[in-house]
């Protein structure tokens, strides 16, 4: 049984509470509120501010305070632009080194094909969904064996599965990327590289775009309604 100090169980809290929109892009943090709801030293609190704050969930303001970090279309395009640029590259180190076993990325598939959507309201059930999906390109970037390349996406990775909450939220959209997740492995299990570099941006690409044309939409909606009130 893992048994994580104070600062790892608050980290995972709070990394819970933001991705799945229970604290809300750019809701400010309270120190003095969590540190006693949470009933841990404000120590243990910053101390997890500074994880966060690394994995870009949070923002830290000079004599403002703290706020969750914001999400847009404009974020979005960079932080999907960042990706895409990572895991492509990863691929390519796949190659240089021939590797082609990549076991804990087959456990991820194994566990997407168990896995079903659970209601909205599942909070624990609907985070955890996410994160399976997600896990499957964590283990990609981890089969380099490259610390910094490892380093730069698990600092972002956090950050976009606020955003695959909400592309997994769509009825078989799961489904889909089960699918094309084993594609994407089959082809660099049987050494065709560019391939499998062709699928993982098709793959991303088609979440990237879905998401800003919904994005940029409610944004609209938003600045409409804003423009309107009597």
């Amino acid at each position: 049984m893992e048994i994580k100090s104070v600062t790892g169980s608050v980290v995972d809290y709070l990394k819970k509470e933001i991705i799945t929109g229970d604290l809300k892009a750019g809701q400010k943090l309270s120190e003095a509120d969590l540190a006693a709801s949470l009933n841990v030293s404000r120590t243990a609190l910053r101390e997890a501010y500074r994880i966060l704050e690394k994995e870009n969930l949070i923002v830290n303001m000079p004599r403002r305070g703290t706020k969750v970090s914001e999400i847009s279309a404009d974020d979005l395009k960079k932080a999907y632009h960042a990706r895409r640029m990572i895991e492509y590259y990863a691929i390519d180190l796949l190659e240089m080194e021939n590797m082609r076993n990549l076991p804990r990325a087959r456990e991820c598939l194994e566990r997407e094909s168990k896995i079903s959507l659970p209601s909205y309201a599942e909070k624990e059930e609907y985070y955890e969904y996410v994160l399976t999906f997600t896990e499957f390109h964590i283990r990609m970037i981890e089969a380099t064996g490259n610390g910094w390349l490892i380093e730069f996406f698990k600092s972002i990775a956090s950050h976009l599965a606020r955003y695959q909450l909400m592309y997994l939220h769509i009825p078989g959209s799961g489904d889909r990327s089960a699918v094309e997740h084993e594609e994407i492995l089959l082809c660099v299990e049987t050494g065709d590289y560019k391939k499998a570099k062709a699928l993982m941006v098709e793959h991303i690409d088609y979440t990237y775009d879905f998401l800003r044309y919904k994005m940029l939409e409610t944004e609209e909606a938003e600045r409409y309604a804003e423009n309107n009130v009597q």
